[in-house]
């Protein structure tokens, strides 16, 4: 109950609210159809899929002390007849305190600084992110050697300002996982 509660908090398995049509919820059964197994699975990255905005979305709650923003991308409507109608974000809510982010932050420039994320530094800037390699599924299952690897960050760790994350459908050639 504890993962499900969790995730769910941080926006995984609902919409962003995203101002754009036909936004994916991603994959995250509701806790009544969990197996005994499901707490190890997810914890591990099975059973559940989230898309790129929901990944900046977590990445951006570290990033920015613990509050969970909905993305959007305008801000103001200009109309031919000068008027300005303003499109204000529904207001950030807590989702893990301040000091636990901090933690989560510097675990996270510690991945770009020493573990698996240090080909994302970048000279001058601490950054902050974290690799990660799905498998990817079809029918029946997962299809073997075929996977996605991803890597989500943001900069500069210190005070961040822009969160990002890059996936890699299927990369042939070296190895990136």
């Amino acid at each position: 109950r504890g993962l499900y509660e969790g995730a769910s908090r941080f926006g995984i398995g609902q919409p962003t609210g995203v101002d754009l049509p036909g936004e994916s919820i991603g994959i995250f059964r509701p806790l009544p159809r969990w197996s005994f197994l499901s707490n190890a699975s997810i914890s591990m990255g099975q059973e559940v899929s989230v898309t790129a905005l929901q990944l900046a979305r977590v990445a951006a709650v570290i990033a920015n002390g613990g509050m969970l923003v909905s993305p959007r991308l305008v801000t103001r409507i200009s109309r031919p007849d000068g008027r300005e109608e303003m499109k204000e974000p529904p207001a950030p809510v807590r989702v893990i305190s301040e000091a636990t982010a901090n933690a989560m932050r510097d675990m996270l420039v510690g991945v770009v600084e020493h573990g698996t994320g240090t080909e994302a530094a970048i000279s001058g800037f601490t950054v902050g992110g974290k690799t990660g390699t799905a498998q990817k599924a079809g029918p029946g299952g997962y299809e073997r050697g075929k996977h996605v690897p991803n890597f989500v960050g943001f900069a500069p760790a210190e005070h961040p300002r822009l969160v990002g994350v890059v996936v890699v459908e299927e990369p042939q050639g070296a190895k990136y996982y």
